[in-house]
C-alpha cells in the first residue's frame, strides 16, 4: 500500500520528458503537476532551436534542482520528491534524485 496517495487512483506519477527521460514524483500533485508545466516550457524551448540536439537526464535534473532550490529559497516550496531516470544516445545512464 502507497498511504494516504493510494486514494487518487487515476493520477500518474511517472512522466516522460524528452526523448531521453523519465520523471517519478512523490509528494502534492498540484506542485507536481506545476513542475510538469515548467518542464513542458522548458522541452518547447528546446525545441524551437531546432538544431538536432536535444536536452539529455542531465540537463533535466541540473533545471530541476535549480527550480526546487530556488523556491525554497523564496519560502515558497514544491513539496514534492522527485526522482529521473534516462539514457542519452551516447549510452550516458542517469539516475538522480531531488528534493
Amino acid at each position: 500500500s502507497y498511504g494516504y496517495t493510494l486514494r487518487y487512483k487515476s493520477v500518474e506519477r511517472l512522466k516522460p520528458v524528452g526523448k531521453h527521460s523519465l520523471l517519478g514524483a512523490s509528494g502534492e500533485i498540484s506542485d507536481f503537476q506545476e513542475i510538469l508545466r515548467y518542464l513542458d516550457e522548458l522541452i518547447l524551448y528546446d525545441n524551437m532551436w531546432d538544431d538536432g540536439n536535444s536536452l539529455g537526464p542531465k540537463e533535466v535534473h541540473s533545471y530541476l534542482t535549480r527550480v526546487m532550490y530556488n523556491r525554497r529559497n523564496k519560502f515558497n516550496p514544491l513539496w514534492n520528491s522527485l526522482i529521473l531516470g534516462g539514457v542519452k544516445m551516447d549510452r550516458q545512464n542517469t539516475l538522480a534524485w531531488s528534493a
